[in-house]
């Protein structure tokens, strides 16, 4: 009773104390309080901080609150009113007008479960967003939170799935995210996302959505779902390459690759050799992405000669971008070069490095580290006097006299140095 007084009154502060006296709060009671919280951000035009106010409380079920029903109320006048100022042109969003569109379409399938936004207003929204997305300068993750919104503000919308699938594959695709459990605990709304696109009219986008989820269900060890979706995969395919061969072979290729690493979760490393031998002969193939998986496989049936050898042919080509799959094959040829005391592979590798390991000084650390392991103590002495700067910073000056002079704790105080992860 307090609570629902102190909330009544708006003062909000005051009520969320209260509520976190019970031992046990109502589930409907603490919804209110958020609903309060996030209907006075929003009525301010603070959608971040309105989405933020509800939380990761699930809604109680029960029939729509007043405060539900106002919420979505102001969504959808919002939204409105943006595709109205963009006029019939659909003229692009900036960067933070079109991020901003985000926490809005997050909230309204918050509040108004089963009741998505009109079908008039997912063609206009989503177009908008198509015409935007590529020159707005958003993050790889800002872009996926959007497309997520999209698909999730209209689950049963065909042109808003097809039309979010699509980038969003792209953009998983890019750095080679799907390859890769979602850093921002997205993973589980992109296998969604993905599973709500699978019957898209568009067959090459159906495809993508195809990949997209097999991709999650890896990532997520959903095993058992994925070997069902690979099972149905073939026809999938098959329509695609009709409209668009070019286009399919690429993504057949990317499910070449996602049926190694699942091969692999199952065990069953010589099946993914295979099917990254079926990837490798598509000419669009990405060379270092088959070699981070062929490693895993080799190491994984004992291979480990076999696998340093495809770790260190990848560090050596040349690279157009820097990805976190550039940066873990280099630490994993790095560590295999270093146990197996490989010095001549590893200053080859550090050599070609540039900046891809990480920081700058640390490849300075383990290019004099590997040097020493060669008897070769002034050229090590050289490399870290071209850090000196970077060294003095961390508090590291005295190494570069002590390696120099044969020091015995500066040699283990570079080891430990250029061992660490």
């Amino acid at each position: 009773l307090e609570v629902a007084c102190l909330a009544a009154l708006d003062r909000r502060e005051e009520a969320a104390a209260a509520l976190a006296r019970l031992p046990a709060p109502p589930p409907e009671l603490t919804w209110d309080l958020r609903l309060q919280g996030a209907l006075a951000a929003a009525a301010a035009g603070r959608w971040e901080e309105a989405m933020g106010a509800l939380g990761a409380q699930p809604r109680p079920p029960g029939p729509a609150r007043p405060r539900e029903l106002d919420l979505a109320a102001r969504v959808l006048a919002r939204l409105q009113a943006v595709v109205a100022e963009r006029g019939p042109t659909m003229d692009a969003l900036k960067g933070p007008e079109l991020a901003a569109l985000t926490p809005m379409l997050e909230v309204h399938p918050r509040v108004s479960p089963g009741r998505p936004l009109p079908d008039d207003l997912a063609g206009p929204v989503t177009l908008l967003v198509a015409r935007s997305l590529m020159f707005a300068g958003l993050t790889p993750a800002q872009s996926t939170r959007l497309l997520l919104a999209i698909s999730e503000a209209w689950p049963d919308h065909g042109v808003a799935q097809e039309d979010s699938v699509g980038p969003l594959y792209m953009i998983r695709l890019n750095h080679a995210d799907h390859l890769l459990l979602d850093e921002a605990g997205q993973e589980p709304r992109i296998a969604e996302a993905a599973r709500r696109a699978l019957g898209v009219e568009h067959p090459v986008r159906r495809a993508m959505a195809w990949t997209l989820r097999l991709a999650s269900l890896v990532n997520l060890e959903r095993l058992d779902e994925a070997l069902e979706l690979v099972a149905e995969l073939p026809p999938v395919l098959e329509a695609a390459a009709r409209a668009d061969r070019r286009a399919t072979v690429a993504i057949g290729a990317t499910c070449d690759v996602l049926r190694a690493r699942l091969a692999l979760r199952r065990g069953e490393p010589d099946v993914a050799l295979g099917r990254l031998e079926a990837a490798e002969r598509v000419p669009e193939h990405d060379p270092l992405t088959l070699a981070l998986v062929r490693q895993e496989a080799l190491a994984a049936m004992g291979r480990d000669d076999d696998s340093l050898r495809i770790l260190l042919e990848a560090v050596a080509l040349p690279l157009d971008r820097v990805t976190w799959v550039t940066r873990t094959l280099h630490a994993q040829a790095w560590e295999g070069a270093r146990r197996r005391g490989r010095w001549s592979d590893a200053e080859r590798m550090l050599g070609a490095a540039g900046t891809i390991g990480g920081h700058h000084e640390d490849l300075g650390l383990r290019m004099a580290y590997v040097l020493v392991r060669q008897g070769r103590t002034a050229a090590a002495s050289a490399v870290l006097e071209d850090h000196r700067a970077n060294l003095r910073k961390r508090g590291l000056e005295d190494l570069v006299a002590g390696v120099r002079g044969g020091d015995p704790r500066a040699l283990e105080q570079l080891e430990a140095l250029a061992t660490q992860p």
